[in-house]
């Protein structure tokens, strides 16, 4: 991150009143509180849209097909029809087009290693030519199509590819589950990500300031990220989360490679055992309220400044204003004006944030006092 002329602020400013701020807080704590859903209705969602969109998978290799662009939805696929990898007929086509959704095209183009600056100046019959040159010449690879609503590719994988949906992901989920509450959900085309807690671990950390612990689900269908279990602890003052990760954080990944049986297994074991290490996160938490940190506004710039969280100036400019809302010169000052920014955010921003934010702790715990 660069920063130009960066205001620095004293500590002391930290004590005044940020109106504007707070009543962001308070707006994303509304907000989150009305998105509060059951985790039944989470799971009815995924449901009801693996009903409607019919997802499918078939694999092929990649020079069998060309690629072409149709009028009104853009790039697609079509298989040369000497070639046998008509999808079967139960599922609405034949030897048909097959529209490539975004991600998918921008996954074809990386697999052929063709720049998405350079093919978007190209007029469209150089956008043809090229590309179907390059799959002819350069890439016999089997690759597996991710498919929705009979004719749309939603993701273009590798043939190693273990599918590994949400809804699969949710079901395994379920018996381990129980009273726990949801406090943060978000779907969309690409990824899904949940956080729960349970009542039973509610404890005051100090006077009025009231945690619960629990786990954080994620997952992509699309190749964006592996199965994510990890542990997390929810201030309930003001819905700030911080996902675990590091030496007992009680995360663990799983790439969507394998045995399909083992990493279903694999899954269902981590979501246990995960749910009974929460707590770990929780210790390192109480840790950081004992963290002195002697110019904490120095040390985010210098958390911003580092090229391994890949924080934008947006971000830095949120995390101070954040920190000017509950100044404290503490690690745990520092780390909760992270996940206090990550409120204005939604999905992988949300979440990308509330990990600098653990990465930060478990960093800044280790560093000698």
């Amino acid at each position: 991150m660069t920063t130009n002329n960066t205001v620095r602020h004293t500590f002391d400013q930290g004590t005044e009143l940020n109106e504007s701020e707070k009543a962001r807080v308070r707006e994303n704590i509304r907000r989150l509180n009305q998105r509060e859903v059951a985790f039944q209705d989470v799971i009815g969602e995924a449901r009801e849209w693996s009903t409607e969109h019919n997802p499918f998978d078939r694999t092929s290799k990649m020079n069998l097909f060309q690629y072409i662009i149709e009028e009104g939805t853009g790039g697609a696929l079509v298989p040369f029809k000497a070639a046998d990898v008509a999808v079967p007929q139960a599922h609405g086509f034949s030897n048909a087009a097959v529209e490539l959704l975004p991600h998918a095209h921008d996954q074809l183009l990386s697999r052929l290693d063709f720049a998405k600056r350079t093919f978007a100046k190209l007029p469209p019959k150089l956008q043809i030519l090229n590309l179907n040159w390059l799959i002819q010449n350069h890439y016999d690879k089997e690759v597996l199509l991710r498919i929705i609503d009979e004719d749309k590719v939603r993701a273009l994988m590798s043939a190693d590819f273990e599918p590994f949906d949400n809804l699969e992901l949710l079901t395994i989920a379920e018996p381990f589950i129980g009273d726990g509450t949801v406090r943060w959900y978000h779907t969309d085309d690409e990824v899904i990500h949940l956080s729960i807690t349970w009542p039973t671990t509610e404890e005051e950390i100090r006077v009025g300031d009231v945690v619960q612990t629990g786990l954080h689900i994620s997952n992509s269908e699309v190749g964006l990220r592996s199965v994510t279990i990890a542990g997390v602890v929810w201030r309930l003052e003001c819905a700030n989360a911080l996902i675990g990760g590091g030496e007992g954080g009680g995360m663990r990944r799983f790439r969507h490679v394998g045995n399909s049986n083992k990493l279903r297994d694999q899954v269902a074991a981590a979501i246990e055992e995960t749910k009974l290490e929460s707590t770990k996160v929780l210790s390192q938490f109480k840790a950081s309220m004992e963290k002195a940190i002697d110019d904490p506004f120095n040390y985010l710039e210098r958390v911003a400044k580092d090229k391994t969280n890949e924080m934008t100036q947006d971000d830095f400019k949120a995390a101070m204003d954040a920190f000017l809302t509950e100044p404290e010169g503490t690690l745990f000052g520092v780390t909760n004006s992270l996940t206090r920014a990550a409120q204005g955010y939604q999905g992988e921003g949300k979440y990308h944030l509330e990990r600098v934010a653990a990465k930060v702790l478990n960093e800044g715990l280790r560093e000698r006092k």
